[in-house]
């Protein structure tokens, strides 16, 4: 019986330094990927106050983004009101006098009465994209405005006539996969009572475009190595396996899923579609036809 050779106090100590070194790096690489999703999800995000914040009696509205849907080109936004000083009896609950708003929502009400002694209640609108072609996935990029209009309807009782009222917004945008940008209109002056408008600009997350050109890459190294595999059969007179046939039909699918599978993709016509898809979806249906047509073709030796 054949003794089994022992490992050497060196070799050993080796592999332990090195199995030491590939749990660090892990470590370090598995803090680095939690911490860029950190950095990522305060960088998708945006969030400030614009409007006539020092005023001592004004309208507050809070404008939170539900969704963005590139391909009908809309942006839903929820806002919430809260009357401050002489708007409100009850410290922000019911509105002391009558108010009319008027928001630029492209589908429902664009004018809405807030009656006094009342709650107001949340406002869901929806926004129209005015900028951006969702095909243009995963490097699109869309611009809508959300504009609010606030004033004292006339009262021919009381004689008075319509007039501004201040009105601040607190916007925050925060959505998974996508990257929301937006700031105070230069449209509206801040000096401009009754008046608030919000530009905003979106687009893909940094980790939605990584994945994107990740997966165009891999679709053209896979269709590549198939290219190059069925030009061995035919150049070098390479024998036609039966795995060949089933990797390269698969493939037609394989592609297919992948492509469906990228994170908010449009239908087929994008432009990740141009640059990779098409290209390897052609290319695996003419390798599996050549493959076919080589094994049909080719004597049997």
């Amino acid at each position: 019986m054949q003794a089994t050779a022992a490992v050497p106090k060196k070799g050993r100590a080796r592999e332990i330094i090195i199995g030491i070194i590939a749990v660090i790096a892990l470590g370090a690489l598995y803090g680095m990927t939690l911490n860029s999703y950190g950095a990522e999800s305060a960088r998708s995000s945006s969030a400030f106050q614009a409007g006539n914040t020092e005023e001592t009696s004004y309208l507050d509205v809070d404008a939170t983004m539900l969704s963005v849907d590139p391909i009908k080109g809309e942006v839903a936004l929820r806002l919430t009101f809260t009357p401050q000083g002489d708007l409100t009896t009850d410290e922000g609950y019911t509105l002391a006098s009558p108010l009319s708003l008027y928001v630029n929502s492209a589908s429902g009400k664009q004018e809405a009465a807030l009656e006094n002694g009342k709650h107001i209640n949340p406002m869901d609108v929806t926004i129209n994209i005015y900028e951006g072609q969702a095909n243009d996935y995963p490097f699109d990029l869309h611009k809508a405005q959300l504009w609010l209009d606030v004033e004292r309807p006339v009262d021919e009782k009381a004689g008075t006539e319509a007039a501004a009222v201040p009105v601040a917004i607190s916007f925050y945008g925060s959505l998974p996969g996508l990257k929301i940008s937006a700031e105070p209109s230069a449209e509206i002056r801040p000096e401009e009572v009754g008046s608030v408008a919000v530009d905003i600009e979106i687009t893909r997350s940094g980790t939605v475009r990584f994945f994107a050109i990740f997966a165009m890459a891999v679709m053209w190294a896979i269709a590549l190595a198939v290219a190059f595999m069925v030009l061995a059969v035919l150049l070098r007179g390479r024998k036609v396996e039966l795995g060949m046939f089933s990797l390269a039909a698969s493939l037609l699918f394989g592609f297919w899923a992948l492509r469906n599978a990228l994170p908010g993709t449009p239908p087929v016509g994008t432009l990740s579609d141009f640059i990779a898809f098409f290209w390897a979806e052609g290319i695996a249906a003419i390798s599996v036809t050549i493959l076919i047509l080589t094994w049909l073709i080719r004597p049997v030796k």
